[in-house]
């Protein structure tokens, strides 16, 4: 069966789902369609993943304090 047909304005609101891979095959499938064919939609993937590759090379450059990782460990196991 074909991926449904989507519109820009549902690709723009599903645009982060996508990236986490949180969609179903179907619908991660009709997204890849529409990005083939839409150049807009594809800038505006392009786009965010930029941002989020510059996020996550900004954070693995942090490291978290032993005494602070040891707390929140503390903390969760303490929860559970």
């Amino acid at each position: 069966m074909a991926p449904a047909t989507l519109e820009c304005r549902t690709v723009a609101g599903e645009i982060w789902a996508y990236m986490d891979g949180e969609l179903s095959t179907e619908r991660a499938d009709a997204m890849r369609v529409h990005f083939d064919g839409c150049a807009g939609c594809t800038a505006q993937l392009e786009y965010r993943q930029v941002f989020m590759d510059a996020i996550h090379e900004s954070i693995s450059s942090q490291k978290t304090p032993p005494a602070l990782r040891e707390k929140v460990l503390t903390a969760l196991f303490a929860a559970a």
